[in-house]
């Protein structure tokens, strides 16, 4: 979900715009050259909680073949730490360490039907543990560059059975199962072109920001020896979960003489490198037992490749802060993303459409020491109006299992975070 809804609460309040704002450990997933201008220590923990609100609505009363799967509400925890290293690195070195946790759905693998109308982008049921970690570095007063990395485990390994029709037992069971590691590197800069007429960080900054692809891969083959037939090999293998490449640009400015910040983002999301989201799933049966010298298939069903028919996709993100007092500031923005999903006329119902998406947020810091030590609570909240649409098959055949139908609705989320700087 934070590639979704984001992670930052300062920046969500402001429309999911901040890659040119500095912050504190948040700013590991938005652009970790941010914590190049980390001045404090930070533990921080976060409780975000996922609530689409999507519906699907059939033309016909009769029920389709293959009825649709609602995305369901989500609850996470983030537990993180982020500091500046001391000596000759202090100011100029920062280090941040993340720990994301799916609470109401447990971390596993999976896919749905293609021809399940569902909403991939919305559900959370591939949600897994993550872990973040990332530094940023401050080599000129103006210039900070940023290094980070998101790691998660998916799932690989492989079964041996080996069974006795005539005795109805199983002789033989080998299971091997690994949990490997997926990683998506994070590389940003982040610029001030005005240093030397501000006392950085405020004024104007420009931020660049990469994120690589991330995939939940599984593949999980099973061998089964039948005494008096032969060899069955069953293979399940997909992906569960995508993250594509995205390439992110960001203009930010900071006043605190009228207690205003703004920020505004431009993201492209590269969508077309997505692999098909549905199962393969493939069966071979011989008669090796029965004729070992020239075994004969005798079953070899494999499901199609359904691609997903993806494009790229852009978003755009705008966002105002207002210092309403030391202790207060009050947050609002705006985003706009376009859909990577086409029209879903043919086999597939991977449904999704271009959202409107409305923030807000506030942020209470009460600080203790003259450099901003102290405890701070920072709450965004956000909607993504998705609107309606309906979809007409253009096959019988889709038409039978599936239906013609509507679908819509919103989707929402909230967050906080609450951090002590030292």
């Amino acid at each position: 979900s934070p590639d979704i809804y984001g992670y930052s609460k300062r920046a969500m309040g402001m429309g999911n715009a901040g890659i040119a704002l500095p912050n504190s450990y948040d700013s590991l997933p938005l652009n970790p050259a941010n914590l190049g201008y980390l001045k404090n220590a930070t533990l921080a923990i976060d409780v975000n909680w996922a609530a689409p609100r999507l519906w699907v609505d059939h033309a016909s009363p009769e029920a389709p073949v293959f009825a649709p799967v609602l995305p369901e509400d989500n609850v996470e925890i983030g537990l993180a730490y982020a500091t500046p290293l001391g000596s000759v690195f202090r100011e100029r070195v920062s280090l941040a360490f993340m720990l994301l946790v799916p609470l109401s759905k447990k971390t596993r693998p999976g896919s749905d039907d293609y021809r399940r109308p569902q909403f991939p982008q919305y559900d959370t049921t591939p949600e897994m543990i993550v872990a973040m970690a990332g530094a940023g570095v401050r080599i000129l007063d103006g210039l900070s560059l940023g290094a980070g990395v998101s790691i998660f485990g998916y799932l690989e390994g492989s079964s041996t059975v080996d069974i006795s029709l005539a005795g109805q037992a199983v002789t033989r069971k080998d299971v091997r199962m690994d949990i490997k590691p997926s990683a998506a590197p994070y590389l940003g800069l982040t610029w001030y072109p005005f240093v030397g007429d501000h006392d950085w960080p405020s004024g104007l900054s420009v931020g660049f920001a990469w994120q690589g692809a991330m995939s939940g891969d599984y593949d999980l083959p099973i061998d089964v020896m039948i005494a008096e037939l032969g060899r069955m090999r069953f293979d399940l293998s997909g992906s569960a979960l995508y993250v594509p490449h995205r390439l992110g640009v960001g203009l930010g400015g900071e006043w605190p003489a009228i207690g205003l910040a703004a920020a505004l983002d431009a993201r492209l999301w590269l969508y077309s490198a997505m692999p098909p989201i549905s199962s393969t799933v493939g069966m071979h049966l011989d008669d090796r037992a029965l004729d070992p010298e020239s075994p004969v298939t005798l079953v070899h069903p494999v499901s199609p490749e359904v691609p997903t028919q993806t494009k790229d996709s852009w978003e755009l993100n705008a966002g105002l802060e207002w210092t309403a007092a030391s202790w207060l500031r009050l947050r609002g923005g705006y985003l706009y993303r376009a859909s990577p999903y086409p029209r879903q006329t043919g086999h597939t119902n991977t449904l999704d459409r271009d959202v409107h998406g409305l923030t807000a947020g506030l942020g209470l810091h009460l600080a203790t020491g003259d450099d901003g030590e102290g405890l701070s609570l920072d709450i965004a909240g956000s909607i993504y109006l998705l609107g309606e649409e309906t979809i007409t098959k253009a096959d019988a055949e889709d038409r039978e299992q599936s239906g013609d139908y509507r679908f819509g609705g919103e989707t929402m989320f909230l967050g906080a975070s609450i951090r002590r700087d030292f």
